[in-house]
Parts: structure tokens; C-alpha cells; sequence
């Protein structure tokens, strides 16, 4: 072991000996070839360099006969003050730079142009987004504020100094969060409209008119209700305007309709927002009503000039609307079209028979709702519309209020349906149709964007939702 450890240590003394002769020699070879290129080159630094000296100690000494005002004029020339400037400069910028240990201080506050030099133009007061200066060991004496306003603070330590933002003095306020005026609620199983609007703290009425649903509705699991906050009215907006011109509308004020709806007397409002409008009694859909047949007429002639009754006509129903409540709200039944036709009798729906599917697509591309009162199916031109009971056609062709070509059928017991946008219409007013007969083709008519079907369902003059009477 110790021959192993003395070989290594003398292979480690002829390698520093030969080491050392390889430094020497290149050394020597260095210098010599410096000679040999710099000796051709004396002349030309030398005499240069000499007649600089003569000429700089001519001038020096034709300054002053004083040696001592020579001096002095010497030290404050241009050239030396340039000088020294410059060396201050790079020694005070280094100093600087070496006292700031961290990118959130800078050195000292006499050299932030100095630093600014050296560091290419690039701003020497870091800001801390925090405010706070973190990165300073907590053995530093305490910063020294320097300035403060606009929100925003410096401070000057003894080796550098900092930018932040002031800590606010005002106090704390938790976030208000924003009630929407209106949820959507999936109904759970055993839910009935009583148990739902003592959950959400309202009544029954509201609950019931949000939906479009009479007292007798019994709603399913799955089913989705709309549900205000507070009792009153979902408004749906009709042509735009401002939350004053709603007020005014309903008679309610104006700060009671921004705080309901989380917005501003500012807002301009769409088409088709719907607004909670608290304080208004909602308006719940009347039951449908049975339709009362007339007795049959004798058989003795009835004179040329008197009309003879007709069979199945009852008189229609009216319904109290409350002052505060605008017409427009309550959706209304539309008057048939005028037409001489005779109206046909025919036998009411059965209980509890289900409304035909009216085309051959079933995907629905807008459900209902209190601002959308039917469905919309989607669809192409080739595609046709079936009656979805039987009845008698009541009304047929071009609606000016934004149906375009629409057909209503009456299917008795104060049920009717709706048929909107139609590209054709294949029934006049009068008809009697069946089940499944084909009165129009898909369309895109009216106010409507893309090829599609509205369909309504229309109970005692109100109309409610579809899916709950087809099949």
C-alpha cells in the first residue's frame, strides 16, 4: 500500500516538474515572438508618443510663469474634469450594482443615473406588486418614506429603496353577491307546486304563473319550473327600451325593478329579457272550460230571415284582468279570420288522449318558457305538418303578428293548437280535419330565423306547454 501511494505521489512531481518546463518554454516563445512583431513596430509607437509628450508640456508650461497656477489650471481643464466624471460614474454605478442583491431594491438613491446608464435604460425602481418588500433581510434598519400619494409609496432603505403600492386604509367589505332574478329548478319526486313555493319562499300564484300553468297541473320528476325570487311577475320585453319605461309600464318604481333584476336605470334592455316585476299580482291560467251544447233545433221551419242556431257554440269565456296588470302580459286567444264558411261540428278530444307529434322530426330547438309560449321543432321545407287532433280549422294563412303562415284548429272542450311559420297551408278556415291529416308544409315565414315549426297548445284561452299533451 505505501509503494502504491510513493509511485503516485512521484508520478505526481514529474508531472508538475514537466508542467512547469512547458510554462517556461511557452513563456519564452511568447516573448520572443512578441519582440520579433512589436521591435519593427518601436519606431512608429515611440516617435509618435514623444512628440505627444513635447507638444501636451509645451502647452503646459505656456499655461503660467506660476507652477502652481499651472496646477490648478491643469486639474480644472476640460479634459481632466471629463475624466474624473467618467471614472466616479463607473465607480459609484459598480457599487450600486453590487448592493442590490435582489430584484426588487435598487442601490443607493444618489446613483439611480448612473445606474440607469449602465443598466441600458431600463427603470431602476422595481414595483412590488404585493406593496410590501419582502425580499429585505429583517436585520435592515426600517425604510425611510420618501413620498407617498396617488396610491402609491417609496421607500429608501440604507443600501437601496423600493416602490409599492399604499396600504389602504379603508376597511374591508365582504362582496355583495347578486341574486338573478329568476332559477331554474328541476322538480324532484314527490314535489307538488305548494311544496315548491313554500321552498323558495313564494306563492303558489307566482310559481304557477311563471310557468304557465293552471291550479289543476300536476308537474313530474325531471320536469323544469322557473322559479322567481320574490312574488310578481316574469315580463318578457317586447321592443327594447329602459327599466323606466317598464316601471311606468306596470306602475311600480323604478328602483324596485333595478334591485329585482341586478341592473342599473342605464341598461338598455333586448327583446326577449325577461324581468322580474315584483309587487304585480301574477295572473294564473284559467281552467279550461266545458263547452256547453245547444239543444237541438225543432223541426218546424225556421223563417228565411232568422239565422237558425248553430250546435256546439258556447259563449266565450272573460276573464278579470287586475288594473296593474298591462294587457299585453296576458296571453290572449286570437280571433279567428273572417269567413263564411260554415263551422262544422265535430266530436271534442278524448279524456285523456294525447296530442299527435304534428311533424316527423322531434328535435325541439327552443323549449317553453313565460317569454317563448310553445315549442319550436326543427325542420326542413320538404317537411310536412299534421293536425295533431281532430277539429275544425279556425284560422289559415298570412298573420301579421309575427306567426307569418299559421293555422289554429279547434279540437273542442276549449282546447286549441297552433301551427306558426309555415312555408304552405293546405286548409281554409271552416275545414274539418282529423288526426294526422297533412294542413301545411315547414317553413320559415313570419318573424322566424331558420326552417322550423312553432307549436302551441292552447287551454281555455291560455297557452301552455306542449309537452304535457303530446305524445
Amino acid at each position: 500500500m505505501k509503494k502504491q501511494i510513493f509511485k503516485s505521489l512521484l508520478f505526481l512531481v514529474r508531472f508538475l516538474v514537466l508542467t512547469k518546463r512547458a510554462i517556461v518554454w511557452g513563456a519564452k516563445s511568447l516573448g520572443k515572438a512578441s519582440l520579433w512583431i512589436a521591435k519593427p513596430a518601436v519606431p512608429f509607437l515611440l516617435v509618435p508618443g514623444y512628440n505627444l509628450a513635447r507638444r501636451v508640456g509645451r502647452q503646459y508650461q505656456s499655461l503660467s510663469e506660476s507652477k502652481s497656477e499651472r496646477r490648478m489650471r491643469l486639474i480644472f481643464s476640460e479634459p481632466v474634469l471629463l475624466f474624473v466624471t467618467l471614472v466616479l460614474t463607473l465607480l459609484i454605478s459598480r457599487a450600486a450594482a453590487a448592493a442590490a442583491q435582489t430584484s426588487g431594491t435598487i442601490a443607493g438613491g444618489s446613483s439611480i443615473l448612473f445606474t440607469q446608464i449602465l443598466s441600458k435604460g431600463e427603470s431602476d425602481w422595481q414595483a412590488d406588486e404585493t406593496g410590501t418588500n419582502n425580499d429585505v433581510a429583517t436585520t435592515e434598519p426600517a425604510p425611510t418614506i420618501v413620498f407617498q400619494g396617488d396610491g402609491t409609496v417609496a421607500r429608501v432603505f440604507p443600501y437601496g429603496g423600493i416602490v409599492g403600492k399604499a396600504p389602504s386604509t379603508e376597511p374591508v367589505t365582504p362582496e355583495k353577491k347578486e341574486t338573478p332574478p329568476f332559477q331554474k329548478y328541476a322538480v324532484q319526486r314527490g314535489d307538488t307546486i305548494a311544496k315548491i313555493a313554500k321552498k323558495f319562499h313564494v306563492t303558489q300564484e307566482t310559481v304557477l304563473a311563471a310557468n304557465s300553468l293552471m291550479r289543476s297541473a300536476a308537474v313530474r320528476a325531471g320536469d323544469t319550473l322557473t322559479i322567481p325570487t320574490q312574488d310578481g311577475i316574469l315580463y318578457s320585453v317586447r321592443t327594447g327600451g329602459k327599466p323606466q319605461d317598464v316601471a311606468r309600464k306596470f306602475g311600480v318604481q323604478l328602483k324596485t325593478i333595478t334591485l329585482a333584476n341586478n341592473i342599473v336605470a342605464a341598461t338598455i334592455l333586448t327583446k326577449g329579457q325577461l324581468l322580474l316585476i315584483p309587487g304585480v299580482k301574477p295572473v294564473v291560467p284559467a281552467e279550461p272550460q266545458k263547452v256547453a251544447v245547444a239543444p237541438k233545433p225543432s223541426a218546424a221551419p225556421v223563417p228565411e230571415e232568422q239565422p237558425a242556431p248553430v250546435a256546439d257554440e258556447a259563449p266565450p269565456a272573460t276573464e278579470e284582468v287586475p288594473p296593474n296588470l298591462p294587457s299585453d302580459v296576458t296571453p290572449i286567444n286570437e280571433p279567428a279570420q273572417p269567413s263564411t264558411a260554415e263551422v262544422t261540428p265535430h266530436p271534442p278530444l278524448a279524456a285523456g288522449e294525447k296530442l299527435l307529434w304534428p311533424t316527423v322530426r322531434h328535435v325541439i330547438t327552443q323549449y317553453f318558457s313565460a317569454g317563448h309560449p310553445g315549442i319550436d321543432i326543427d325542420g326542413d321545407y320538404d317537411n310536412q305538418i299534421y293536425a295533431a287532433a281532430d277539429g275544425t280549422v279556425v284560422s289559415s294563412g298570412w298573420n301579421d303578428s309575427g306567426y307569418g303562415n299559421m293555422i289554429l284548429i279547434d279540437h273542442g272542450n276549449g282546447m286549441q293548437t297552433r301551427y306558426g311559420h309555415g312555408s304552405r297551408v293546405f286548409v281554409s278556415v271552416g275545414q274539418q280535419v282529423h288526426r294526422g291529416d297533412v294542413i301545411g308544409m315547414v317553413g320559415t315565414t313570419g318573424r322566424s330565423t331558420g326552417t322550423h315549426l312553432h307549436f302551441e297548445v292552447i287551454i281555455g284561452g291560455r297557452r301552455v306547454s306542449p309537452l304535457k299533451y303530446v305524445r
